[in-house]
């Protein structure tokens, strides 16, 4: 044993044979005698033991990598039985080749990583009994050796050796003690040489020369020795030879790209045409060797690919769009198996159109390998022709698929089940665009069919207007020409304004052409007194019964009743719930023009309401039904409705695919499937944010989604001004704050590390939680002991200065317990007030409203931020306090809308209280960040799930990004 404070020692690496697992290598820490040489006394070093003779941080990771097969780990790994086992045991009873074929492989592999590094390190080779590690020194090779395999073939005998290369310098290696340390990649050991190989040779292609000089071939089995054995051997190294001819052909190549069918799977398999020899992508084999013989003598012909060339055919293929996948496989995105593109099969065919010109200009060979099938790869084009006839339009729509031409009357099918094939009269067939399926299904719904041409009645000329323009794109347009013989009611109690007329009349036009929409104005710009003047109007002009439905959040069923009792009180209006209703629907409609019904029990009941036909549906806060998934959308996709109006500040809240589920309930088949609607829009604008698409999608919406916004329309509305309030944290809180900030770092990079950025979502949002409560008082996160907050305080003084300069205010929080704090301080102040939280019904969030907006004492009003950020007018404020800043900027926007909207005399100021140096700084900064994706289709909305990415999470709590093995899981 070695003192390390007092011996003087040398870190050497020692290569000797263990009698099970074969050549492996330790560390040993060397006593060094007062001349400096080594001596016998020595220490093996483990990972445990490193510190201690203080190794360099590279020594520490070659110790690291031997440690994993020192006997004892390889027995714990490898131990097939449940229970520790002693090495004898181990050796006796479960040690044999078939254990010792994996035990080898793993050893190698990190003997590899070991030697790699051990250049400008003592290396040795043990002594026989193992007693002494440092038995002879051995030289790092300088350069990398070089294998020449030779082949030599007479009249008598064939026989076949290679040599070693290494300086320029044959080495004598065969029958002199060689060492075959590692295999894949070849390491050797000759004399005191350690040598490592070009080209990645496998050393089972020159072990048996280890033992002997040469192998020599019986005559009677040298063809089947050449096929198996030299034939291989040449694709992959360079041999010489005599008696036998070798032949290096180069070959004008080809890149062929096959359309492959599986089931009901597509695909592309690209490979190459060499002569007569075709290769795919993945095949690494660089040479192909052939063997032939005539006349007794044998020829190997080596036809040589070039692997740059084929990069660039490939990097073509990309730039076109296609995705590499499995093997040789390409096709729109990534998969995990050669056939896993069904739901791709027409993207990948539409791309495979598109790019046709491209990939033949690049010299690209197409073929088909789909049975009994083939489809014509070319872009069909259109030819359309109108006819203005009395009161409706005659439309001739023919379709060129290559040399055949058809009426678009035949494809109608495929547009309306979104069938991508045509079948031409050849047996062939065509494909059809999928941009067709969203630009003529509206002229596939509203037209009649007469022999080859199609119907359009006159209302429908902006379908005919989008078909015929240059840009040939759908584009439904509202004129208000098409409504100029549309009036208010005189019964409908309300003046409209200008853009609340053109809303009106709007929907009298989508009415007319059978479709619904979404009416989606900025919060506080009156959606339900058009809705109610649609309504009205709609219901004079009927001569027959209708019914009318409005369905909406429990928190705003009193709302609508009473903007009906204000605006149109001739109607009979029932508002449809409590435990001993009347289910008989159909009977209530008798009695009653509208029906008013909260989302939760018409999904209840949707068993009776959908037996009645509806003439029109009233969907307040439409997102409500965004997720496709849940039982409100299903029960939706139920009723009977000629039509269906939304009404929604929000359209889009989380996802783009928010619209698509209240499209396909207001206007069935109007975006596509799911899947294509996802694939064709969703997915490129939100994860590569495709302003192209967004606008093309933009452009589809805009006839069916009617959005005006404040500044657009109401430029009459007072001036409306925003402040960030910046909160310096008191001492205490501050200091509480970075000492749970520390704690949860540390946790989180733990656990990070552990279970990967994914897994821990939970954890890290729970961390965030409690960083933001901290911000806002430290009390909301349950530290009783620090009663103080800087930022409580100043909402404190903001309330005192507004309520004694005469102004009214709403306060809004996410936290219960901020509400909680500010009510006790008002309580303290005896400042009357009301409050609403989401605990409050509906008609007790009535009454509170009445209180604020018709008490002069009330001045201030408490809110939750989710509870009332919707279905609430309280102008009687013009001070609009935010506690805490939201994920989601929308929720704020609406919030602050309560105040700034129609009726609102005042100036209103708009307050954002945040504390400085915390992570309320970072959501501002998210906020803005976020606030263009869905601005560029309707609006914008984001939420927390969303914005937590890793690069988030290092802002938010302040870190430089660790690199983790299992960061990425």
């Amino acid at each position: 044993m070695l003192d390390v404070l007092k011996d003087k020692f040398r870190i050497v690496f020692s290569i000797d044979i263990h009698p099970y697992f074969g050549l492996i290598m330790e560390c040993h820490a060397v006593k060094v005698s007062d001349k400096g040489k080594l001596m016998l006394a020595s220490q093996k070093i483990h990972t445990t033991t490193a510190a201690d003779f203080g190794l360099t941080e590279k020594q520490v990771r070659l110790v690291t990598w031997l440690d994993e097969i020192e006997k004892h780990e390889i027995i714990k790994k490898f131990n097939t039985q449940k229970k520790p086992v002693k090495p004898n045991d181990f050796f006796a009873k479960q040690y044999n080749e078939v254990m010792h074929n994996k035990v080898r492989p793993f050893i190698e592999k990190r003997l590899v990583k070991a030697l790699e590094l051990l250049e400008d390190e003592s290396i040795f080779l043990a002594s026989k009994d193992h007693n002494t590690p440092a038995y002879k020194r051995l030289l790092y090779p300088t350069e990398k050796s070089t294998v020449l395999f030779h082949l030599f073939r007479n009249e008598n005998t064939m026989h076949y050796f290679a040599t070693i290369k290494y300086e320029d310098k044959k080495i004598e290696y065969s029958q002199n003690g060689a060492l075959l340390i590692t295999q894949e990649p070849v390491w050797m050991l000759v004399n005191n040489q350690l040598l490592n190989f070009e080209n990645n040779i496998d050393g089972k292609k020159f072990t048996p020369f280890i033992a002997k000089k040469f192998i020599e071939i019986p005559k009677r089995s040298e063809k089947m020795y050449l096929e198996k054995f030299i034939v291989p051997l040449i694709e992959k190294y360079d041999v010489f030879a005599k008696g036998i001819d070798i032949v290096t052909e180069k070959l004008q190549a080809a890149p062929i790209l096959q359309l492959v069918k599986s089931g009901k799977s597509l695909s592309l398999t690209l490979s190459f045409q060499y002569g007569i020899h075709r290769f795919n992508y993945n095949t690494k084999k660089l040479v192909n060797a052939i063997l032939t013989e005539k006349n007794g003598q044998f020829t190997i012909k080596r036809i040589k690919r070039s692997a740059i060339w084929e990069e660039q055919k490939k990097k073509v293929l990309e730039e076109c769009g296609f995705v590499h996948n499995v093997g040789a496989s390409f096709g729109v995105e990534k998969t995990q198996t050669l056939f896993d593109n069904s739901a791709n099969g027409d993207h990948l065919m539409e791309l495979l159109i598109q790019a046709k010109d491209n990939l033949l200009e690049a010299g690209f060979i197409i073929e088909q390998n789909l049975g009994k099938e083939s489809v014509l790869i070319d872009e069909p084009k259109i030819n359309i022709e109108t006819k203005d006839k009395s009161d409706y339009f005659d439309v001739k729509i023919t379709v060129e698929f290559g040399k055949f031409t058809i009426p678009f009357v035949q494809l109608r099918q495929h547009i309306l089940t979104q069938n991508a094939y045509y079948k031409l009269p050849d047996g062939t067939f065509g494909f059809i665009p999928s941009a067709w399926f969203t630009q003529f299904l509206p002229l596939v719904d509203f037209s009649e069919v007469e022999g080859e041409n199609l119907l359009l009645k006159k209302h429908h000329a902006a379908i005919v207007e989008g078909l015929v323009s240059e840009e040939k794109e759908q584009k439904v347009t509202f004129d208000i020409k098409n409504a100029t013989d549309v009036y208010l009611p005189k019964s409908f109690k309300a003046t409209l304004r200008k853009y609340q007329d053109e809303g009106f009349k709007w929907m009298t036009y989508l009415k007319s052409i059978h479709c619904g929409g979404i009416l989606a104005d900025d919060m506080g710009l009156g959606k339900t007194v058009q809705a109610l003047a649609f309504l009205t109007y709609h219901l004079e002009q009927s001569t027959d019964k209708v019914n009318y439905l409005i369905l909406a959040p429990t928190s705003l069923i009193y709302n609508w009743q009473n903007e009906i009792a204000a605006f149109c009180p001739h109607l009979k209006t029932l508002v449809y719930g409590g435990n001993n209703r009347d289910k008989n629907i159909t009977g209530l409609y008798a009695e009653y023009d509208i029906i008013i019904c909260s989302y939760g029990i018409f999904r209840s009941d949707i068993a009776y309401f959908s037996q009645v036909p509806f003439a029109v549906i009233v969907a307040d806060e439409s997102q409500t039904f965004k997720n496709k998934s849940s039982l409100l959308y299903k029960a939706l996709k139920t009723v009977n409705a000629e039509m269906i109006i939304g009404l929604t500040g929000t359209p889009i809240e989380n996802s783009v695919r928010d619209l698509w589920s209240q499209m396909d309930i207001i206007n069935p088949k109007m975006l596509g499937s799911y899947n294509y609607f996802k694939r064709v829009y969703a997915d490129p604008i939100e994860k590569k944010e495709d302003k192209n698409i967004a606008k093309q999608l933009q452009e589809l919406v805009n006839p069916f989604v009617l959005r005006r916004t404040k500044n657009q329309v109401m430029q009459e509305l007072p001036v409306k001004s925003e402040f960030i309030v910046p909160c310096e944290m008191t001492e205490n809180q501050a200091e509480l704050y970075e000492q749970v900030k520390s704690y949860y770092r540390n946790q989180l990079l733990n656990i990070i590390h552990e279970d990967g950025f994914e897994a821990s979502r939970i954890k890290i949002l729970a961390g965030i939680m409690k960083l933001r409560q901290i911000a806002n008082h430290p009390q909301l996160a349950g530290y009783e002991d620090v009663n103080e907050s800087g930022k409580f305080d100043a909402i404190c003084a903001k309330i005192e200065t507004a309520i004694n300069s005469g102004h009214k205010l709403l306060f809004f929080s996410q936290f219960l317990g901020q509400l909680g704090l500010v009510r006790d301080f008002l309580e303290s102040m005896d400042i009357d007030y009301a409050y609403i939280d989401g605990s409050v019904n509906a008609k007790n969030r009535a009454l509170a409203v009445e209180k604020f907006q018709t008490n002069a004492t009330c001045k201030v009003f408490l809110l939750s931020i989710k509870a009332g950020d919707k279905g609430l007018n309280l102008t009687a404020a013009d001070y609009v306090l935010i506690a805490d800043p939201w994920w989601n900027p929308a929720v704020e926007m609406q919030a602050q809308d309560r105040a700034h909207r129609i009726g609102q005399q005042k100036p209103v100021f708009i307050y954002r209280f945040i504390s400085k140096n915390t992570i309320e700084d970072k959501i501002i900064v998210l906020q803005n960040k976020k606030k263009t994706l869905a601005k560029n289709i309707i609006s914008e909305n984001e939420t927390i799930k969303s914005l937590l990415t890793k690069d988030n999470f290092a802002s938010f709590f302040e870190l430089e990004q660790k690199k983790s093995n299992k960061s990425d899981k």
